[in-house]
């Protein structure tokens, strides 16, 4: 009898002490503290830490183009007159279709101080694209080697438009045929841009 009094005497208690203010959050900061998985110093937590993502790692759930180098088969200064030839090496990843087209394009711009098409004062430098390749891609993340040859601007593939002056870069895109739709393009004056 005296053990069903003291559990009734402890339960009663207990009530009463869940009134009051401090207990009361006390009890409350106890309960956060054991749940499973909580993240705290002293108590283990239920899922591995997170690495923080890096800002050179692609994504893998959107699609993205990355130049990774660019290397002349020939050589190292680019000459006006003199055709070169390259290789490009590109990591793409495609998520959001299964299958697109990649497009490699390689660009002239008439200024020597810049792979850009825009410049000082709001003009715009007029860009040529005498080289133009595309190649069939697949879902996923992938690495290409594509061969290109810069035609050394002598006016093949620019319907005889010549600069006499200035620098190449790439640009990739990618596409769908069904309907013809480009999604996505990156420009690469940043990382590659050689004068001529």
């Amino acid at each position: 009898m005296l053990d069903r009094f003291n559990y009734f005497r402890c339960i009663v208690g207990f009530r009463r002490w869940i009134r009051i203010p401090r207990c009361r959050d006390l009890l409350l900061y106890l309960a956060l503290v054991v749940l499973p998985g909580c993240h705290h110093s002293r108590v283990a937590s239920s899922a591995p830490p997170v690495a923080p993502a890096s800002a050179t790692t692609p994504d893998l759930l959107a699609d993205s183009i990355a130049l990774i180098q660019v290397k002349q088969v020939h050589g190292d200064a680019l000459q006006r007159g003199s055709p070169v030839d390259m290789l490009v090496e590109l990591r793409y990843t495609l998520a959001a279709r299964d299958r697109a087209f990649l497009t490699l394009s390689l660009e002239q711009f008439p200024i020597r101080e810049t792979c850009a098409s825009s410049l000082e004062g709001g003009s715009v430098a007029v860009v040529l694209t005498p080289v133009m390749k595309e190649i069939p891609i697949v879902r996923g993340t992938h690495a290409l080697e594509i061969p290109i040859t810069w035609p050394g601007d002598t006016g093949e593939g620019t319907n005889g438009r010549v600069f006499g002056a200035g620098t190449i870069s790439f640009r990739a895109a990618m596409r769908i045929d069904r309907p013809n739709y480009q999604f996505l393009t990156r420009n690469f004056g940043t990382e590659y841009c050689v004068r001529f």
